[in-house]
């Protein structure tokens, strides 16, 4: 009896949460829908038919979906304005870290690379670091 209430409390927790995904603007809400119908199915809750994909949902739940298409569809134009913009900015950021490896690559022959010292470093590097500290 205890483990049907519970289970009874899972399944409306799991609901309301298809339920409040499906009332934000999302632009993948269409999958949402398609994935409640079929949560719902599996519980013996029919949703949507042939004629009418929001037959079988709570009226406040039906209104709050359209009202979210609505606001998707009203910002598709400025989603697709930032996708493009990111895909300048991924573009720009490859090219900077191209130019910036061969820097690093630049460098780091520069670094390995032997050199002679000469002048009074030499006298620095070749004096004994015990003598310095005494």
């Amino acid at each position: 009896m205890v483990a049907l209430q519970l289970r009874e409390k899972q399944v409306n927790c799991v609901r309301n949460l298809f339920r409040r995904q499906l009332s934000v603007p999302l632009h993948d809400s269409k999958s949402a829908l398609k994935d409640y119908s079929e949560w719902e199915s599996q519980h013996d809750v029919k949703i949507g038919d042939d004629s009418n994909e929001l037959a079988g949902l709570p009226l406040h739940v039906a209104t709050a979906y359209k009202k979210a298409l609505e606001m998707c569809s009203l910002r598709e134009t400025f989603e697709e304005k930032i996708s493009e913009q990111k895909q300048k900015d991924a573009e720009c950021l490859q090219n900077y870290l191209a130019s910036f490896l061969a820097c690093i690559g630049h460098v780091h022959s520069c670094l390995t690379t032997p050199f002679p010292i000469y002048g009074p470093w030499k006298l620095i590097l070749e004096y004994p670091s015990h003598y310095v500290w005494m």
